[in-house]
């Protein structure tokens, strides 16, 4: 029987048709025959396509690192994330390296920026974080006279955006930290308020949103090149209230909204965000889709929302090899809630939601609502229990941000001994769970192969998780009732890795909290009250 013409290509041809095809493509394509399973294997560059979409990632067309080695170094650093395996600890010079509340920091590609203050003087401190092709940290800092009380940076633009104290929205070079050359207007906004009582700054590309707590909330979106102001709403005038904004593309975000209970999707692809002749308002900007979370009883409210995402970069900066596709980063919402009285407070939950399942509610086309009525309101039930995880927060609370990177987030947990000493640990869940994946800690048996420490434990979540809580009834039988504040019992079902390794045993006096990138564990530890004389700490582990 004569071969498929597919077959009769030269090798080079046959390869480079099937890199036009997706991972599971490719995949199938190895068990049809000899001939294309030959070809695949024997092909680096599709190797490492496969695992690239695998794991979630883009390549860099820029680097010094040749396919071959890329692969090889994206397998293991796969392997070691999954079995908590770093290859080294560093400790850093703990001074000027933990953030100061309520002074900004920020951690991006692979430097950790924070503001100190000594003596009135004010220093923008940039600490090149160590990294397994760079073990040895690079200090650096630049003293200024005002303060500063957020900053954010892309440095694939080698950009850094800074709000100063009296409102001022400077847009900076990285570098030089000086006016950015391709700012057509380096101060965004000359004057703002000084009250600002917490702010949410984010980049996308050529825009940057701000939100703003003032005893009103104000939420701002320009473009930094051309200077102009997109979008903006300022108190009575927001119809919402938006406690966080999070960017999903460079023209999509989602906005937390309290007031109703839900998440606001915006799409910008239909507007003008290069230079409207006036900036859009909330008022005749619409949401496209308002997805509803749990319905909660009338008697309580959202007393806590936040959101939490990987900051975005425009291109893969030159020193990496590979970073997070955005399409695949994980949304991280805490919630909490409180009666209306305020008598009762809910613990915080963990919410987990994958960005590109946010997006498909944007793909559907159409021009923009032009009214409240037009929005798209889409219940709980019928997007939120196959599509995100709920949790109780267990762990030590978050303190930080930047403790969620791609499709992994991490925690500090610890646990109380008998010594009276106290295990901390670090515990990273792990949202990618594809089947190729999990071969790195599951035999071919099912079985968990061991890890190399057998303190660590790895544990794939398939089952549902359900809130709820238990009580005993009169007869002293555990029953399962709903979880206040909630109408119904919330079951949710997005699959996930849990992976826990102890750090060390030390005594209760320390505070730790962990931050991440696709590299790196950053952890940050600090005497619990100033009367303390423990010295902090900052350690680095590199994977």
């Amino acid at each position: 029987m004569p071969s498929h013409p597919l077959l009769c290509l030269p090798r080079e041809l046959l390869t480079t048709t099937l890199t036009f095809l997706q991972h599971e493509d490719i995949l199938r394509c190895r068990g049809v025959c000899r001939t294309l399973r030959t070809t695949i294997d024997d092909s680096v560059a599709l190797l490492y396509q496969v695992q690239l979409e695998i794991e979630g990632l883009i390549d860099s067309s820029k680097g010094s690192l040749c396919t071959a080695d890329r692969l090889k170094l994206l397998l293991e650093r796969r392997d070691r994330w999954l079995r908590m395996n770093w290859a080294k600890v560093v400790t850093l010079t703990p001074t000027r390296l933990i953030p100061e509340t309520p002074l900004p920091y920020e951690l991006q590609g692979g430097t950790f920026f924070n503001v100190t203050a000594h003596a009135g003087k004010f220093s923008m401190n940039m600490t090149r974080l160590p990294s397994i092709a760079d073990p040895t940290p690079e200090y650096e800092n630049k003293e200024f006279d005002s303060q500063f009380v957020d900053i954010t940076v892309d440095p694939s633009q080698d950009l850094m955006v800074v709000l100063d104290l009296l409102g001022r929205l400077h847009v900076w070079s990285l570098s030089t930290l000086e006016a950015h050359p391709l700012a057509q207007k380096p101060v965004l906004r000359e004057e703002g308020t000084a009250e600002a009582r917490m702010t949410g700054l984010s980049i996308a590309y050529d825009l940057v949103a701000i939100v703003e707590w003032t005893g009103f909330v104000s939420a701002t979106i320009w473009n930094w090149k051309t200077g102009a102001m997109i979008l903006h709403g300022h108190g009575l005038d927001l119809p919402y209230l938006i406690t966080g904004l999070t960017w999903l593309s460079s023209d999509k975000f989602v906005v937390a909204d309290a007031d109703t209970n839900s998440l606001l999707l915006f799409s910008l692809s239909a507007y003008d965000c290069v230079s409207p002749a006036t900036p859009y308002t909330f008022d005749t900007l619409f949401p496209y889709v308002r997805l509803q979370l749990p319905p909660v009883h009338d008697t309580w409210h959202l007393s806590f929302f936040q959101l939490e995402s990987t900051p975005l970069l425009a291109t893969v900066p030159r020193d990496r090899p590979f970073i997070p596709a955005l399409e695949h980063n994980i949304v991280v919402f805490t919630l909490q809630y409180a009666t209306m009285d305020h008598t009762q407070v809910t613990g915080r939950f963990l919410g987990f939601v994958h960005n590109h399942h946010l997006v498909s509610h944007l793909s559907g086309g159409g021009p923009p609502p032009e009214r409240l009525e037009d929005i798209k309101v889409v219940p709980w039930e019928e997007w939120g229990p196959q599509n995100t995880r709920l949790l109780r927060n267990n762990y030590s609370r978050a303190t930080y941000a930047r403790y969620v990177h791609g499709q992994r987030v991490v925690y500090p947990g610890t646990r109380d001994m008998h010594d009276g000493n106290r295990v901390l640990f670090v515990i990273v869940l792990d949202f990618n769970v594809h089947p190729k994946r999990l071969e790195s800690i599951i035999g071919a048996n099912g079985r968990y192969k061991d890890p190399f420490d057998r303190t660590n434990k790895v544990e794939v979540v398939h089952n549902p998780e359900v809130l709820e809580h238990r009580i005993a009834d009169a007869n002293g039988q555990m029953q399962t009732v709903p979880q206040s504040p909630f109408v119904e019992v919330v079951t949710t079902h997005l699959p996930y890795i849990k992976t826990s390794r102890p750090v060390d045993k030390r005594l209760e006096k320390r505070m730790s909290h962990f931050m991440m990138d696709d590299e790196r564990l950053i952890e940050l530890n600090h005497p619990v009250t100033q009367d303390d004389t423990y010295d902090a700490q900052v350690r680095v582990y590199t994977f």
